[in-house]
C-alpha cells in the first residue's frame, strides 16, 4: 500500500489536534487551513497572530464563494441539471 507523505504527516497532524479538548474534531482542520501544522506551533504563536490568520482565511473563503457561487455547486453535485 502506497501513501502519501502528505496524507500522512496530515493524518499525524489531526489526531495531535484531535487530543485538545478546546480544538478537537471541530477546529483541527481550520487550524491546518490557517497554516498551523502542529501543537506545538499552536503553543507558539500568539492569540493575535492567530486571529489575524484565522480572520484572512475567512475573508479568503467568503470572497471565493461570492466570486463563484456556480463553480462551487458544480463541484458539490447540488446544481440542478
Amino acid at each position: 500500500m502506497q501513501m502519501h507523505i502528505q496524507h500522512i504527516n496530515k493524518s499525524t497532524a489531526l489526531a495531535d489536534f484531535s487530543r485538545l479538548p478546546s480544538v478537537g474534531c471541530q477546529y483541527y482542520g481550520l487550524l491546518l487551513h490557517v497554516g498551523i501544522c502542529s501543537v506545538n506551533q499552536l503553543a507558539q504563536v500568539s492569540l493575535h497572530d492567530l486571529q489575524k490568520r484565522i480572520l484572512r482565511f475567512q475573508v479568503i473563503t467568503t470572497q471565493t464563494i461570492q466570486q463563484q457561487p456556480n463553480q462551487l455547486y458544480r463541484n458539490s453535485g447540488l446544481m440542478a441539471q
